[in-house]
């Protein structure tokens, strides 16, 4: 019997490609506080996240205190590497696909009890990408991309 070592090869890296494009999307909680800023009173409790995917989308399911839950929309889409990070009263959402070359970032925050989308940034191709991030794209860590992307807002 004979064994083909480039075609096991070339299995090896379609299971691989396989297994990021279809893996479930992760949530990392990262306490993130730009340059400058400073934590003014007592800090209300950090409400709870965690994203769904459904038929229709992702969307950002957020619990607040005893409060009702509240569903958002989120642009990511279901094969996109999303993260959630904390700002003080802000939740920002970060999104990124480098198959398709794209990463965003969406920023919500609590008026009148209520949770509302506040911003939205999304960049796409390399040029876009480089002219915002820099020479070093998406490989920076998240903290310092959705620095920069705020920046840009």
């Amino acid at each position: 019997m004979k064994i083909d070592l480039a075609k096991l090869v070339a299995d090896a890296k379609k299971v691989r490609r396989a297994r990021r494009l279809y893996e479930p999307a992760k949530q990392v909680r990262i306490v993130f506080r730009p340059r400058g800023s400073t934590a003014k009173g007592p800090r209300s409790p950090r409400p709870e996240t965690r994203i769904l995917e459904t038929g229709r989308g992702l969307f950002l399911e957020i619990t607040s205190g005893r409060g009702p839950k509240t569903q958002l929309p989120l642009s990511a889409g279901s094969v996109d590497a999303v993260e959630v990070l904390f700002d003080g009263g802000f939740i920002v959402v970060y999104g990124e696909n480098t198959q398709y070359d794209y990463c965003g970032i969406e920023v919500f925050s609590q008026k009148d009890g209520e949770w509302r989308q506040e911003h939205e940034l999304f960049l796409q191709g390399d040029e876009q990408i480089r002219g915002v991030l820099g020479n070093e794209g998406l490989d920076f860590t998240t903290r310092t991309k959705v620095r920069y992307l705020l920046n840009a807002m």
